[in-house]
């Protein structure tokens, strides 16, 4: 017991600085994870998770999207298993993929510490700070796109492993994210192959390392040549998105003005930071990684989106404090105070700036057509205390969430574009499209609905139905 009691001494007394900053850290991102994303988030993704861990109960392992949709299941599943667990245990599927989610991100701070570990222990505390203020990261967070967040978190340690000599780790960090997102996945494996490649030509024993992430994420290897073929097919829906973005070219100046300056204007300060940690680290990792990543934030790659704008928060997890640090250190030469300022005025505009983008995410990003308004929420929630069946329902708008909460089965579901869609699932979309015109033009919906198999519908119009449910514009009818 002595020894015990020993050793815990020892493990805080070595990891007080890092205790002292990631506890408040922690409790600070648990209130602002809490207020993103309860009631409910400003997108779907939550909702869209929370049906994967619907899948997962009726399958075990996901195959399909039944009973949602006769679909191919293409979506990297390890967080869901992870919110599936808190749902075996009675909480709400919804609620579930929220709570997980929260966690990730009041871990980041632990992940980001231990990345900036490597660079001292001044870095280490501001890149945990810096974890949490990134508007790269918030915004992921803020959307719910949970397990990219995974992901990144895993692509953190994985450098952090790297770093730290400790290859067979990296590898299996590798193999985790890519059973959590796509895209990270690719970026987390260039990563890892920068490190592992030149240790392993002419030794055996470290060339068995290259195949190790592939060995982890062995289930899903077959789903990730699905999404593949798909890609390159062109029936993989995220190729509509093509349609209006560049195709191997630069993005048009309003679309990058738009990601430095609209979703948090303090972005182009973490930008010029970063630049100044480019010019003072001999780093030729972080800055091959920066450089790469702001290349290709600028110069379109296809099926890419913006995701390698978000990837950019990795590097500048660090980039950003050792570039703080440095002008710190220049201003003291002039007064010891200044430096001291530097960082203190840095903390405060930071936090000051983020503060204000969680508040105007909350209150001005909102859609109401994937995220529902407050009378839409209650009248969700009170179908799910009257009729507790799994039953198939239509709903004017965020079908997926109204889904999540009512523990019903939407008409049609917001599935990820990662999929290939069926004709199973675009005749839903179709009849859902029919279904919302009829209501509109005060037609009778009723045979459409029962051979749609639906049981209620949820809308705004007034319609010739069984009305069991009314309130603030709302109704619910039976079938």
């Amino acid at each position: 017991m002595n020894n015990m009691s020993s050793l815990i001494k020892n493990f805080i007394k070595k990891r007080r600085t890092g205790i002292i900053v990631i506890v408040p850290l922690f409790l600070i991102s648990l209130l602002s994870g809490t207020y993103a994303h309860y009631p409910v988030s400003i997108t779907n993704d939550p909702a869209i998770h929370s049906e994967i861990v619907n899948v997962m109960q009726h399958q075990g392992y996901p195959s399909t999207w039944e009973p949602y949709a006769v679909n191919d299941f293409t979506y990297p599943p390890l967080f869901h298993f992870f919110a599936l667990l808190l749902n075996l245990l009675g909480v709400p599927a919804i609620d579930s993929v929220r709570i997980i989610g929260i966690i990730l991100w009041a871990l980041l701070p632990v992940a980001a510490y231990a990345f900036g570990s490597v660079y001292g222990r001044k870095t280490a505390m501001l890149s945990a700070f810096m974890s949490l203020s990134l508007p790269f990261l918030s915004n992921v967070f803020i959307f719910g796109e949970f397990p990219q967040l995974m992901a990144t978190e895993l692509l953190i340690m994985e450098i952090y492993f790297l770093k730290k000599g400790k290859y067979a780790y990296s590898g299996i960090a590798v193999g985790l994210a890519i059973l959590s997102h796509p895209f990270i996945a690719v970026v987390s494996f260039m990563v890892y192959l920068y490190f592992v490649l030149p240790i392993s030509l002419g030794k055996i024993k470290n060339f068995l390392l290259i195949p190790l992430p592939f060995v982890v994420s062995l289930p899903w290897i077959t789903k990730y040549m699905q999404i593949f073929f798909n890609m390159y097919s062109g029936t993989w829906q995220n190729t509509v998105y093509n349609e209006y973005q560049p195709a191997f070219w630069f993005w048009p100046a309003d679309t990058l003005a738009k990601y430095l300056f609209d979703f948090n204007y303090f972005t182009p300060i973490v930008l010029l930071l970063c630049c100044v940690g480019l010019a003072k680290t001999e780093d030729k990792f972080l800055r091959s990684f920066f450089m790469a990543a702001f290349l290709f934030s600028v110069f379109h790659l296809p099926y890419t989106q913006l995701k390698v704008f978000d990837v950019m928060a990795v590097p500048s997890l660090v980039l950003a404090p050792i570039g703080i640090l440095e002008i710190a250190k220049r201003l003291r030469k002039c007064s010891p105070k200044y430096g001291f300022l530097a960082i203190a005025a840095f903390i405060i505009i930071m936090s000051s700036s983020q503060t204000y983008h969680f508040y105007h995410a909350k209150n001005f990003w909102t859609n109401p057509e994937i995220s529902p308004e407050p009378p839409l929420y209650a009248t969700a929630l009170w179908l799910g205390e009257y009729d507790k069946t799994e039953a198939r329902i239509y709903v004017d708008s965020a079908p997926a969430w109204l889904g999540a909460l009512s523990h019903k089965i939407p008409l049609e579901p917001e599935i990820s574009y990662l999929e290939r869609f069926s004709e199973n699932y675009v005749e839903q979309q179709q009849i859902n499209e029919m279904i919302k015109e009829k209501l509109m033009a005060k037609e009778e919906v009723s045979v459409l609905a029962r051979n749609a198999g639906l049981k209620y519908v949820i809308t705004k119009e007034e319609a010739d139905l069984d009305t069991i449910h009314s309130g603030d514009g709302w109704f619910v009818y039976a079938i």
